[in-house]
């Protein structure tokens, strides 16, 4: 039976219902803050969840890496995104007893169309961008938007004036945070809540943030200007603009001006929340970079490496991008795409982006399920063009591949391990395989 047919999504929609009938809503005694996405929605909720802290908030995040209350964690098994609706339910519980006041839950699109929220109650939805993935499920990209976009029609009654009694954290009115640029925006803003902000995440490498009021709201208009004025591999300085007379300069360290544009998400988020603005540009400071996020890994050798969870197109060319700006010298791409009875269209679109902006591209394995390694690679190269051929290698053993490239790099070369590195397993088809990208990498060094 195909994943995403119909008696499948039924059988889906029907558990969803079942947990919420016999589940007590307890979102309605917190601040439910829901991220979705198509690339960043787990950096901008790690990013939300540590400001949130550092506010002296009582703050639960489940996300697709794993689950966790301030220093406690719990290893997400399931590499899904949102879990059944029997574990939403419960986990809503265990933070409802654990005196929660703010739960980050990234919300994914399958999730939404399963119905695993079904009956969640929303404060703050963002959506951090939307590009091509998940073309099985959603075979054109209005469908995928018309997907994510069920979590903003959540956010209607969520801050009902009853429940702002129950739980004084709770925003005067639901805040739904969308992307300006994004594709098929007008879904996202149709039925959304009266506070609407609307941020341009590229323009002459600053970052414009624009809160504006829907059709059917008399709020002032407010905008906000950030600059990133100086990046390196570990970090960047940007300057923020809440006025003509107010402003910040924040030093911050994260690389990647895509992860610049995610804090910025995050920063939204927290001022809803009633986070002021001086204390957010202090706390800012002092968040931590999130694991397998274009992580900068040391080594003895003079190069710079790189590890980074970029699955889609639009993530891998960012990437890639970024690695340009840390070096003149060449830039070496570890690279792998599966799934492609899960998406017919994001392995040459994939490719396209590695052969552009890659000068070496070494193929390996990574997560299969149960798809030949030498199909893969046949299907990969099948249209580039022989000129392009000669530096491309083809390694079927991952750390073999990862040994190569480091090997190969010369000084001051940039070398991006790319995929599912941030997991610590991989599914060839029949088992999970242990695995870390990061130890790879540690143990060449050593060697």
């Amino acid at each position: 039976m195909r994943h995403n047919s119909f008696l499948r999504v039924l059988y889906s929609r029907a558990k969803g219902l079942v947990a919420r009938a016999f589940s007590p809503n307890r979102s309605k005694k917190m601040v439910i803050i829901g991220i979705t996405w198509t690339d960043g929605k787990t950096s901008t909720s790690y990013f939300t969840a540590q400001l949130l802290q550092k506010s002296w908030y009582t703050v639960w995040l489940a996300c697709g890496q794993e689950y966790r209350i301030w220093d406690k964690k719990e290893k997400n098994l399931t590499k899904r995104t949102t879990p059944s609706p029997f574990f939403v339910w419960n986990f809503l519980w265990r933070c409802y007893r654990a005196w929660c006041t703010h739960v980050v839950l990234e919300t994914s699109s399958h999730a939404l169309i399963q119905r695993r929220v079904f009956g969640v109650f929303y404060d703050i939805c963002a959506i951090t961008n939307l590009t091509q993935e998940h073309g099985d499920y959603h075979p054109t990209m209005k469908e995928y938007a018309q997907a994510k976009a069920q979590l903003f029609k959540k956010l209607q009654h969520t801050s009902a004036w009853f429940w702002q009694k129950l739980c004084i954290h709770k925003p005067s009115k639901p805040v739904a945070i969308i992307p300006s640029g994004i594709p098929y925006q007008d879904i996202f803003t149709k039925n959304s809540p009266d506070t609407i902000i609307n941020f341009d995440l590229w323009k002459d490498k600053t970052i414009d943030i624009q809160k504006q009021p829907s059709n059917h709201s008399l709020q002032t208009h407010t905008r906000y200007h950030a600059h990133i004025l100086s990046q390196d591999q570990s970090s960047s300085q940007i300057e923020f603009f809440v006025s003509k007379k107010e402003s910040y300069t924040w030093n911050i360290p994260l690389p990647w001006s895509y992860n610049v544009s995610n804090m910025i998400i995050a920063w939204i988020i927290c001022h809803s929340c009633s986070i002021s603005r001086s204390s957010l540009a202090w706390y800012i400071t002092k968040v931590a970079p999130v694991a397998w996020r274009m992580q900068h890994v040391a080594i003895a050798k003079d190069i710079n490496v790189f590890v980074d969870f970029a699955v889609t197109p639009w993530a891998l060319s960012s990437v890639l991008l970024f690695a340009r700006t840390v070096t003149k010298n060449k830039v070496w791409l570890v690279f792998w795409c599966t799934w492609w009875q899960h998406d017919h269209i994001k392995r040459p679109l994939m490719w396209t982006v590695a052969v552009q902006w890659a000068d070496h591209v070494v193929i390996t394995e990574d997560e299969s399920y149960g798809e030949s390694i030498n199909d893969i690679y046949q299907d990969i190269v099948r249209d580039i063009p022989a000129e392009s051929m000669q530096n491309i290698y083809f390694e079927p053993k991952r750390k073999d591949a990862i040994w190569y490239a480091l090997e190969q790099a010369t000084s001051w070369d940039v070398v991006l391990v790319t995929w599912m590195g941030d997991l610590e397993s991989r599914n060839d088809g029949t088992k999970e395989i242990a695995r870390s990208d990061i130890d790879v990498i540690k143990q060449y060094s050593t060697n």
